[in-house]
């Protein structure tokens, strides 16, 4: 059988996309659901700018993902509230960077499933239906960009509910991911 010249240059072609489409997936991650436990940090600089923006489930934040509604959950959520607006409080940028906060936002996003047409099947996760996960963007503009080289945060210390941080980075100098933990709160963003 003879090998058509073109079929040997798109084999190639089709292998290579196989073996890293699945890399590429694994890799990918939908801010849509949460697990409890598990924050993501998502950073990125450039230039003069540096962004942090912050995902995270509700029940990690204030205990609970459903509306407030005790004056204890109020509490909670001014509390947290609070906190969040204070970028200082969550992040601290090496001080050689000389980066100021220049805006932030802290929003509560609600999601929820429906309850399925067929009400005679009972589904027990219909009880715990919605999910509250809490977004934080901090923005801040750094005099000294490329001495930013490492960001500590103090997440553990106030939301004690998380178990690990994933952090995804991209800067002038390099891009990167990884997991911080209780006993490992620094960011190293020269790697």
């Amino acid at each position: 059988m003879k090998t058509k010249p073109h079929t040997m240059r798109i084999l190639p072609a089709l292998l290579c996309t196989f073996i890293a489409v699945p890399s590429l997936a694994s890799t990918f991650r939908q801010h849509g659901a949460h697990v409890h436990g598990f924050v993501i940090y998502d950073i990125a600089q450039d230039g003069t700018g540096l962004l942090i923006e912050i995902y995270a489930p509700g029940m990690d934040v204030v205990g609970f993902e459903h509306t407030a509604n005790t004056e204890q959950e109020k509490s909670a959520m001014s509390r947290a509230n609070q906190l969040l607006n204070d970028s200082l409080s969550i992040v601290n940028i090496n001080a050689e960077a000389q980066c100021s906060l220049t805006d932030s936002a802290v929003s509560l996003v609600k999601s929820s499933f429906e309850q399925p047409a067929a009400q005679d099947i009972h589904n027990p996760f219909v009880e715990h239906s919605a999910h509250a996960s809490f977004d934080i963007k901090y923005q801040f503009n750094c005099q000294n960009p490329q001495q930013l080289n490492d960001i500590n945060t103090s997440w553990f210390q106030h939301f004690p509910a998380t178990n690990t941080i994933a952090v995804n980075y991209f800067t002038d100098k390099t891009q990167n991911a990884t997991e911080l933990n209780k006993q490992q709160t620094h960011i190293h963003l020269d790697n």
